[in-house]
């Protein structure tokens, strides 16, 4: 058995946003897309960049739906 390299995290097998700073996600200091360990972008910006971003993640790596999700974030992205 090898070592852990690094400590357990947290695994987001797909896209996910983080709201960092506070509890309320409207008054979030800043957002993170992660995906898998790996945190894509950090910064302030608003709940709708961070969709933005959330469904670029997901064409860009060509990762699915989760499935309980699949028609929800369908009507999302076609309205976003």
């Amino acid at each position: 058995m090898f070592p852990l390299l690094f400590p357990l995290q947290e695994v987001h097998p797909c896209p996910t946003v983080v709201f960092h700073g506070s509890l309320n996600v409207f008054k979030a200091d800043t957002i993170s897309i992660r995906l898998d360990r790996l945190t894509l972008t950090t910064g302030k910006m608003a709940i709708g960049e961070a969709l933005e971003f959330l469904f670029s993640t997901y064409f860009l790596f060509n990762v699915s739906y989760p499935a309980p999700l699949v028609n929800t974030m369908t009507f999302i992205q076609m309205f976003l």
